[in-house]
Parts: C-alpha cells; structure tokens; sequence
C-alpha cells in the first residue's frame, strides 16, 4: 500500500480516518492514494508431534502399548501478531518404569477404545471376587462416551467385569454412583433407576425405581443400603429383593468423604503433639492416625500415630524422605487406614508425587513408592487400602500398588507419563 501513515506525503496534511469509495484524498492539496491490493492469503500449516512413547507399558485402556502416542486433545493458542505459537498437547501414550503390558480382554473394550479412570461417583471399594481381594470403581469410554461400573483384578492391574453402558458422561456426570454391600453392587444411573448387580460376575439381578437421581448412598444394614437422592428424600433399597422403603439416613458411617476424615479431627478429639498440626483423623477400633504438618514454620507433610481412648501419642513421624526444601507444603491431603496398614501422599519438586505406608501401632516405615510423572496436569484425587492393595486416584487413571511390598502393580485408564 503506498499510504505509510496518515499524514499526506505530498503536503504533510492530515488524510481522513476513513477511504471514500477505497481511496484516499488530501482536502488540502487534492493527492489521491489508492491501496494496492491485498497479498494472496497463506495457508500455515501446523504439525504438532506427540512427545515419545517409553519403551514399557502396563495400561489398561485399549492397546496404546503399540500404536505410540495418541493424541486426545489440543489446545492451540496461535498469535500471528506477535508471531508466537504455544501449544500444548496431551496425548495418551502408556509408560510405567519396567512393568509388563497388561489388557483387560477384547471380549469387554474395543481394542482402539481409551479408557478414563474416574472418581466422580466414588473412589474405588474394596470387593471379594472369586476369594481373592478385589474393587469395584467407575470408568469412561471415551470414544463411545459412556459410563461403566467395572470390578478390578490388582494383581494383574485388569478389569474383570464391566456393566453399563449407564449413559454419556454429562447424564450421568453426578448421578451414576455406585455401593458394594456384601455380594451385591448397587449401582445408580440418570433415569432414576438402582441397578442390583451381582459382584461375582457384574451381571444384573435386579431393580429399584426411585423419585430422582441419587447424590448418596451408604450401608444401612447387612443387606440393604441406603440412597438419598437429590429431592432430599431418604430411601432403603434391600439389595436381595429390590424392596424399597423411606428411612433416615443411617447415623454412622454415610457422611461424605471430608465429614468421614475429619469427624475425629476437632481440637479436642486429637492428641497435642508439639511442633504438629493435626489436619485430619483416621481410626480403626484402638488405632488411631492423624494426619498434619510442622508447625510453626513450613508446612512439611507429618503423621502421629494415638490411642484413641486415651488419646496417648504413640509416635510421629516426618513423611519426606527427601531434602525438606524440596517438598511440597500440606501434600498429604490423602491418606487411608487399613489393618496393619497407614498410606498418605506427599509431593517433592513441582510435580512429583509419593505414597508412604506406615505401620500405624508403631509408625515404623514400610514403603515409600515415587509414582511416575504425569506429563500434564498431575493430581491425586484419592487413596484408597483394601485387602492388601493401595488404589490411588490420579488425573484420569488408577495406579495400583502392592501393600506389602509398595511395588506399582500397574495402571487402569489413560495417562501420559513423562519419561
């Protein structure tokens, strides 16, 4: 264009802001300037390359092992004035240190389907399936965009049975919950409906329709839970008969998870430990666990094992097993309490993610696991100790550790892991 600014080049007048008819013309001296016409647009094309896949694998999720990265989304901010390209990319790879590939059967999931762990219904719940220790927990589909209910084998990090599909992820997103009581998984979904499935083998047998969706459910007895739906009204489903009737929520032991690990937690109700700061309380008949920071002074991760009668500290310990610079303050916001058995978290470096078992009588150190990197966003929702297995809920999927020994069985769901 031959205009530079908007002053005239013949007399220096001031040119209009505006062309008339594409050209523009000085009211001084009469000179007229015409643009020339606008470039041909170009076509950029941008290729985004997937970080590299590590050599092992032990996902479950729909035959990443072989097929390299994939990618499942991207987020492309392009600045053409400025000329800046920023990308970031998570694609679903599979890469846990040394361990052996692991499937959970063609007969359940496409061998393409990728598959998201996810906790919004509930973190896992410890099972019997078969004689031997077992979960139940919630997964994604990602392709088909449905919701399962699937029982977990963690010796072999697998799925043994799957039922749904209960509906896409944004009808079921709160509605689809789930509940282990004794031989029965009682499991909910967006019509309004309780499904009665049988633990040993995911099949239904049997339904309870209900006045609205569910937002709890917890053990109202032997064989019968209760389910509060969001219309505020308590109900009793027996999971046998599918029975139901009104009844008020149970008194012990249906409190949401932050009520459930902090009840025991008031300034009375936990020992004082010098130099501690209880943050919240687990307790298992004459065990007690409390889990905290140092205080004063940097919040670094602590637990104190009591008795929970006496309220006599029966040890503490410091968490890290790394310089204190490096960790993260408050990083054990998770923790479980099992028999014989006391796991938490704690964060070292910017993402860096620990599980730490303690002996919870005398709080001697069993294990500590550092658990791979995620290459994006990298958080722990929830940890869970079940006969003899440690389920820990990540970003979109669930490492399982041996209890005893700390050793990362494996992965259910779709990650990307950082070499």
């Amino acid at each position: 264009m031959e205009l530079v600014d908007l002053k005239c080049q013949q007399c220096g007048a001031s040119l209009p802001p505006r062309p008339e008819g594409g050209v523009y013309r000085c009211a001084y001296c009469g000179h007229a300037y015409e643009p020339a016409p606008a470039p041909a647009p170009q076509v950029l094309r941008i290729q985004i390359e997937a970080p590299v896949q590590a050599v092992s694998s032990a996902r479950t999720g729909g035959g990443r092992a072989s097929n390299g990265a994939r990618g499942v989304g991207c987020l492309v901010p392009l600045l053409v004035a400025a000329g800046i390209f920023v990308y970031f990319q998570t694609s679903r790879s599979g890469a846990v240190h040394g361990l052996t590939p692991t499937s959970p059967g063609s007969s359940l999931f496409a061998p393409h389907e990728r598959l998201y762990w996810d906790s919004v219904g509930g973190a896992p719940q410890g099972a019997v399936i078969g004689g031997a220790p077992a979960a139940v927990g919630r997964i994604r589909v990602a392709g088909e965009d449905q919701l399962f209910i699937v029982s977990l084998v963690p010796a072999t990090a697998s799925i043994g049975w799957r039922f749904g599909p209960l509906g896409s992820y944004s009808q079921g997103y709160q509605a689809t919950r789930f509940f282990v009581q004794g031989d029965r998984v009682v499991v909910s979904d967006y019509r309004s409906l309780v499904h009665l499935v049988d633990v040993q083998t995911g099949k239904e047998v049997g339904q309870a329709k209900l006045t609205d969706r569910v937002e709890r459910m917890c053990s109202a007895g032997a064989a019968s839970v209760w389910v509060g739906t969001v219309d505020k009204r308590g109900t009793v489903v027996d999971v046998h008969s599918g029975a139901t009737h009104e009844g008020p929520r149970p008194v012990a032991g249906c409190e949401d998870e932050w009520s459930a690990r902090t009840r025991h937690g008031g300034k009375d109700a936990v020992p004082k430990v010098p130099g501690f700061a209880a943050r919240h309380t687990r307790m298992d008949g004459d065990v007690g666990v409390v889990g905290g920071t140092k205080s004063p002074g940097t919040e670094i991760p602590m637990a104190a094992g009591f008795d929970p009668k006496s309220g006599a500290v029966r040890w503490t310990v410091t968490l890290p097993t790394v310089d204190p610079s490096l960790v993260r303050p408050r990083s054990n916001e998770h923790d479980a309490l099992a028999p014989g058995l006391y796991v938490t978290t704690w964060g070292s470096g910017s993402k860096g993610w620990h599980i730490s078992a303690l002996e919870p009588r005398s709080g001697a150190r069993i294990w500590d696991t550092e658990l791979p990197r995620i290459f994006a966003v990298d958080s722990i929702d929830a940890i869970v100790a079940s006969g003899g297995w440690v389920y820990v809920v990540r970003t979109s999927s669930l490492a399982i550790l041996n209890g005893t020994t700390g050793k990362l069985v494996g992965a259910i769901g779709d990650e990307t892991y950082e070499k």
